[in-house]
């Protein structure tokens, strides 16, 4: 059978990655709006991030297996089912606990969205198509978290917050139009024995086991944490902190993100010069001093938006020279199930994350002090992780030849 057109399967599983990376960020400008309108402490709107990561998460170690018993097509098109049930629920929703819920359940939808992107591309394509693909899928996956505050802010300004999830649905609901009239199935090899979840846990329980992908996924879960918490702070700080409007507070928050691509390219040249205990050692480093230095800002007496967004910029470039080197290094012991071992460091990420949101929305934010103080703890427990899990393997001596 001849394979589907490279780009058409690029634009389809690009939308579909899109829909989950949009959804995380878009309401961050109106997050003080939000509060203000469902008579919510303006901290806990920080928990609609944590209830999207979540299921995110642990979905996505459902989705992985599923895919492979009844095929890519139909697990994607079950999963973004959900998310427009949950989509449904947040236009509906006339208080926060039920925007909560609706966040809960588009989570456990789109998770199918963190699964597939990896897994259908290598359905497909191997070499330099695999290589090819994965580097706009990874672009993509930058990009749309960076427009999605944009987004929100001009909704949010032009019409009001509840805008922002009539967009999600509707933009949902286009994704899967397309993808039921031009998804094709990609697995060839769908399971003819229904494997239990007996048998998707000790699978999943061997991978974990090994030390060193143990020790890189706590390494890539606590820096994403970082992220998530400051996507999660960062609208209320400009806007009701520092009296930033709606506009204003989209831009700001998309100032320091390109960093994060300035690492990640940095990270794909470097390991032809350097080994990955070098660059990590490199990384962790700047997160370190990143948070460090977003409290001392905060103890001589600065509060405005640099002292944020330098700290933050510096964060994002460590994190995009971190993500790839530990990601690459915790996959390479798997050539044979890469792919529920992605699903697992994914899923775990999420989870991770969603705990450090729920923490970081228990702090007035009241300035970059509590934004600071947990940065330079996931920082320090980062440093742990290498030392404890990773510093010995000899892995890490090598660099790349090619």
């Amino acid at each position: 059978m001849q394979k589907p057109n490279f780009w058409l399967i690029v634009f389809l599983i690009s939308a579909l990655a899109a829909v989950g990376q949009i959804t995380n960020t878009i309401y961050v400008p109106a997050m003080g709006r939000i509060a203000s309108d469902l008579l919510v402490r303006l901290h806990y709107v920080q928990l609609l991030m944590a209830a999207y990561l979540f299921p995110y998460g642990i979905s996505q170690l459902f989705y992985g297996v599923l895919s492979d018993q009844i095929g890519r097509r139909k697990t994607i098109l079950l999963g973004l089912v959900i998310y427009i049930i949950g989509s449904i629920v947040t236009v509906i929703a006339k208080n926060f606990e039920i925007l909560l819920i609706g966040s809960l359940i588009q989570g456990a939808g789109i998770g199918v969205a963190g699964v597939m992107a990896r897994t259908v591309m290598r359905d497909l394509y191997e070499g330099v198509h695999l290589q090819k693909a994965n580097s706009i899928l990874s672009t993509i996956l930058i990009f749309a978290p960076l427009l999605a505050p944009l987004i929100g802010g001009v909704l949010t300004a032009l019409i009001n917050w509840q805008a922002i999830f009539y967009f999600l649905l509707f933009f949902s609901v286009a994704v899967i139009i397309l993808q039921v009239l031009l998804l094709p199935e990609t697995n060839k090899f769908t399971s003819k024995e229904r494997l239990t979840l007996k048998q998707a846990f000790n699978n999943n329980k061997d991978i974990i086991k090994r030390k060193e992908f143990f020790g890189y996924t706590m390494i890539v879960l606590l820096a994403f944490s970082g992220v998530s918490v400051f996507e999660a702070c960062a609208g209320l700080i400009f806007d009701n902190v520092l009296g930033y409007s709606v506009w204003a507070t989209s831009i700001l928050f998309i100032i320091p993100l390109p960093a994060y691509m300035l690492g990640s390219y940095f990270a794909g040249r470097l390991i032809k010069f350097y080994n990955l205990r070098q660059i990590m050692i490199a990384a962790m480093f700047l997160i370190v001093i990143s948070g460090l230095a977003m409290i001392a800002f905060r103890l001589v007496g600065f509060i405005n938006a640099w002292v944020i967004l330098v700290p933050m910029t510096s964060y994002l470039l460590a994190t995009g020279l971190l993500f790839p080197t530990a990601t690459t290094a915790a996959l390479m012991p798997f050539p044979k199930n890469a792919g529920s071992a992605g699903a697992l460091m994914g899923g775990v990420q999420n989870i991770g994350a969603g705990i450090c949101t729920v923490i970081s929305s228990n702090f007035q934010q009241s300035s970059q002090m509590p934004l600071g103080i947990i940065l330079t703890c996931l920082a320090f427990i980062i440093i742990w992780s290498y030392w404890f899990f990773i510093s010995g393997l000899s892995s890490l001596s090598e660099k790349s030849s090619t």
